[in-house]
């Protein structure tokens, strides 16, 4: 009835059925065929296979995974602040910065400076709004504070998170490191 049946570490069962392979989880659409596998199971021990544990990562291993997940992590939190953005406005960041930080020192002539003024101009005509251009500057300034303070703070704590890693002695310290509440 069932082939190469594997009892999966994760509770699930392997097999071959009619020739089709299956991954058979205790939940969902599958819990009449689970219940039919495990009580064949039950009564054919000697045709079930335990699946092995696997091996345990060496230390490098270790190391290089939580890099990896520390910054992913990080991505993460900075994709999170942009959330709500086109990648053309994202982009645009760093012009309107400048464009509205000329524009409040009295350099309105600057590419910059008329980047921004273009994008007021556009924003009022369109969606009617009745802020000021100094307003509007001041406005650009603060986001742009505000997300360099954010991303100062994740990326900090990211550096600080990969020098621990680094220090670690064994698997288990690695596996130990974690993210500070933010």
């Amino acid at each position: 009835m069932y082939e190469n049946l594997i009892r999966n570490l994760d509770g699930s069962y392997t097999f071959l059925k009619n020739g089709y392979p299956y991954n058979c989880p205790n939940m969902g659409e599958w819990l009449e065929e689970y219940a039919a596998v495990h009580a064949y199971a039950m009564t054919h021990p000697d045709e079930v296979a335990i699946e092995p544990e696997p091996e345990p990562p060496t230390l490098e291993e270790a190391k290089a995974a939580k890099t990896a997940w520390n910054h992913a992590y990080a991505d993460g939190l900075l994709a999170q602040a942009k959330a709500g953005y086109t990648l053309g406005e994202i982009e645009s960041w760093d012009v309107q910065k400048h464009g509205a930080a000329d524009i409040l020192a009295g350099n309105a002539t600057s590419e910059d400076a008329q980047d921004v003024t273009a994008l007021y101009d556009r924003r009022i005509a369109v969606g009617g709004e009745t802020m000021t251009l100094e307003q509007f500057c001041q406005r650009i300034l603060a986001n742009a504070a505000a997300y360099r303070a954010y991303s100062a703070n994740v990326n900090g704590i990211m550096q600080g998170i990969d020098a621990i890693i680094r220090r670690c002695e064994t698997v288990e310290q690695v596996q130990a490191v974690v993210w500070p509440e933010m």
